[in-house]
């Protein structure tokens, strides 16, 4: 006859999660799934968030009934890129005080089908519907400027770039194209940057998360996108002369979502030639 008391086997997991310790009992042969969500649950954590478990050595712990008795488990939100790449930003600025950059966001797309939130540092399309512009609210005029974007995902049917936001400029465009379409106004000079093939090449599908930068000469009319992450260029581009204001500008469609990371700030990064 087995032993009765290794069936009901008893453990004790020391549970450690923003700055407090929780005990949780688990019973040998209890569900990974049960014992996670009873985590979270005590824990108080948001049932959306995703959690990753790790030991007192940092390394990621596989959850299971049969963990040693007393172990110590360090919870902790599981983050996207995007979370990710923002948080270390921020510690950066704060810790070289540069904190005078321009904050700016979203204006709202053109197509109710795309979103915004985080305070409208996201625009996003969460089923594919319909393509969008949207502008950001970073007016350029004079001088230089470099922003960042990242795209937790990125589809073929993504442009991202400039474009100008002068009323008479776009009337004078919308005549000379001969088109009452709001898209061509938009994004005529897009297409000449053909932002996804730049990361995509000849590949349609799904890729991300994509790490872009985005400096702008305005005294040279000089668009040059970068991969942030890798501090390599993608692409060097002249704008219309004749755009006197201009700003942030995406087009997509497809499940997206665009994120701004941190403030615009008026410098060129030592690893772009202007």
């Amino acid at each position: 006859m087995g032993n009765k008391n290794s069936l009901n086997a008893q453990k004790t997991f020391n549970l450690y999660y923003n700055g407090t310790k929780q005990n949780l009992v688990v019973y040998e042969g209890t569900q990974k799934d049960e014992i996670n969500s009873s985590i979270i649950e005590i824990l108080n954590i948001p049932a959306n968030e995703k959690i990753i478990i790790l030991n007192e050595n940092g390394y990621p712990v596989v959850l299971s009934s049969y963990l040693p008795d007393g172990i110590q488990l360090f919870i902790e939100i599981k983050k996207t890129f995007t979370q990710k790449v923002s948080e270390e930003k921020t510690q950066i600025q704060i810790k070289n005080k540069v904190l005078n950059g321009i904050n700016w966001n979203w204006n709202f797309p053109s197509n109710t089908s795309h979103k915004l939130k985080n305070d409208k540092l996201t625009v996003y399309q969460q089923t594919n519907q319909t393509l969008s512009h949207c502008y950001g609210n970073l007016i350029m005029e004079k001088g230089i400027y470099y922003f960042e974007l990242i795209f937790e995902n990125l589809w073929c049917c993504c442009l991202a770039g400039i474009g100008p936001v002068d009323e008479i400029y776009k009337k004078g465009l919308k005549e000379k194209l001969n088109e009452d379409d709001e898209r061509n106004i938009n994004t005529y000079f897009l297409n000449n940057i053909d932002f996804h093939s730049l990361w995509n090449a000849n590949d349609s599908h799904n890729k991300g998360p994509v790490h872009a930068g985005f400096y702008v000469n305005c005294d040279k009319n000089l668009l040059v996108i970068v991969d942030h992450q890798l501090k390599i260029e993608k692409k060097r581009i002249n704008y219309d002369a004749k755009w006197k204001k201009i700003a942030p500008l995406v087009y997509f469609k497809h499940e997206m979502q665009i994120t701004i990371n941190g403030p615009c700030t008026k410098s060129l990064p030592e690893f772009i030639q202007d």
